[in-house]
């Protein structure tokens, strides 16, 4: 019986030890896969550092205004292939990235709320989302229903003398991935790294999926005296005219100076958005943006 003992002692202290090994062994192993892969993400971060100079974001390349096809095609053919190669940059459209959908009570069909339907970075629309257009003036289309008030506004500018040019109305989904490719190279041509490249991008073209344009409900509006976009365009006499009135048919002035914490866009004293004269009227009054309009009412969730 006291042999038996002794046995079942030794097993244990077997056992006891086996186990007390495995975990130094887990730990040893742990520890040194840790640090190995501390190794290669600091070794990450300064090929990233090295791929992305730190240029100061106030030097930022121009904006992109209006760029069409062709010129985007000569653009290609002028600069040597080599160069081109290693700076082109592009963003691929996956399912996932719109997999939210529109986070609203808004539905796309619904007949009474259709022009206060949001489109932001946190808001995006399906790729196969196209409205019923109608031509508002030569070559600037605008959903059929936004069309009157429009014409009406445009006629009311007129007869004041105020001498307003459209010069973006509504876009297509391919379209926007032209237009934020291609201002996303002028970044990268600017000595941006990718990924600066792109969130700078983002603060000044709408990402694919995320355009007002695309809704065809959304005018870019300039002084016939002044085509450039930027913040030049809110001393103009035809600026001041639209924030004044454009409230009346219906129209907002969409991304505001002082609310670009919130829209996630730069001002752009020359984009404006149709959201029905209600809306639009009390969003003037208030100084509201169209996200806090609509959280106002409970008609999105935060």
């Amino acid at each position: 019986m006291k042999e038996e003992r002794v046995h079942k002692l030794l097993l244990k202290i077997a056992i006891i030890t086996f186990g007390i090994g495995v975990v130094i062994s887990v730990i040893v192993t742990s520890i040194v896969f840790t640090t190995i892969h501390r190794g290669e993400i600091r070794e990450l971060e300064a090929e990233l550092q090295l791929a992305s100079p730190q240029i100061p974001l106030s030097e930022v390349p121009p904006p992109v205004e209006e760029i069409e096809e062709a010129e985007l095609e000569d653009e290609d053919e002028n600069e040597d292939g080599d160069a081109q190669v290693g700076r082109r940059m592009s963003v691929e459209i996956v399912p996932e990235i719109l997999a939210g959908g529109i986070v609203t009570q808004l539905l796309a069909s619904d007949a009474e709320h259709w022009y206060l339907k949001l489109v932001n970075q946190e808001h995006s629309m399906d790729e196969d989302f196209e409205p019923i257009l109608e031509e508002l003036i030569p070559g600037h289309f605008l959903d059929y229903r936004v069309v009157p008030y429009a014409l009406e506004m445009l006629e009311s500018a007129s007869n004041a003398g105020v001498d307003l040019i459209i010069v973006s109305s509504f876009r297509s989904y391919g379209d926007q991935i032209a237009l934020f490719n291609a201002e996303m190279n002028r970044w990268a041509a600017n000595g941006y790294g990718p990924y600066r490249a792109f969130m700078g991008t983002r603060t000044r073209v709408a990402f694919p999926g995320q355009s007002e344009h695309a809704l065809g409900l959304a005018l870019d509006i300039v002084s016939g005296n002044n085509h450039a976009l930027d913040d030049s365009q809110s001393l103009t006499p035809e600026n001041q005219w639209l924030r004044e009135n454009s409230w009346r048919y219906g129209f907002v002035q969409r991304y505001l100076e002082d609310k670009i914490h919130i829209t996630g866009i730069i001002y752009e004293p020359w984009h404006f958005r149709f959201v029905g004269q209600e809306a639009a009227r009390r969003m003037w009054e208030e100084g509201l943006v169209l996200e806090e309009y609509l959280l106002e009412r409970h008609l999105i969730v935060q």
